[in-house]
């Protein structure tokens, strides 16, 4: 793929990412719904804005009456934030709390167990090998 067209690829999910959360990119909001949350701060972890995003998913998880499905979609992203910071005794926790509201939730799909535990088996296996630094993982469940 030449240069130009991945300038135009780059600029058009940028633009897409921009439209979809409906606010400025300046903007020091946190969404109120987890999708938009989800999508700025995957797109904040492009930019390396690591302490950003932490602080966007840490302020929605503080949101009174969340939906446990969001609180876990929340938690996941965090775990996956935290294994981009290589920080990975607090990934695990949070993905431990992310499947916890899973499997105790029938209307979780399958699926969406099953990339919790591949994330918290990325991380229990990056702690278990002296040097390794956490895995990648999952982040995006929607």
């Amino acid at each position: 793929m030449n240069s130009s067209a991945l300038w135009l690829m780059t600029a058009f999910s940028a633009l897409l990412l921009g439209s979809a959360s409906g606010a400025d990119p300046g903007d020091k909001s946190v969404p109120q719904d987890v999708t938009t949350l989800l999508a700025r701060s995957e797109a904040l972890q492009a930019k390396r804005q690591f302490a950003e995003a932490e602080r966007m998913i840490r302020q929605f998880l503080t949101i009174e009456n969340i939906l446990p499905t969001n609180k876990m979609l929340a938690l996941n992203a965090l775990g996956a934030l935290m294994t981009s910071a290589d920080r990975c005794d607090e990934a695990e926790k949070y993905f431990h709390r992310a499947l916890d509201l899973a499997e105790r939730n029938p209307a979780i799909v399958p699926v969406a167990v099953v990339r919790m535990r591949l994330n918290l088996a990325a991380v229990l296996i990056s702690k278990e090998i002296p040097g390794l630094p956490c895995l990648i993982v999952i982040s995006n469940m929607i």
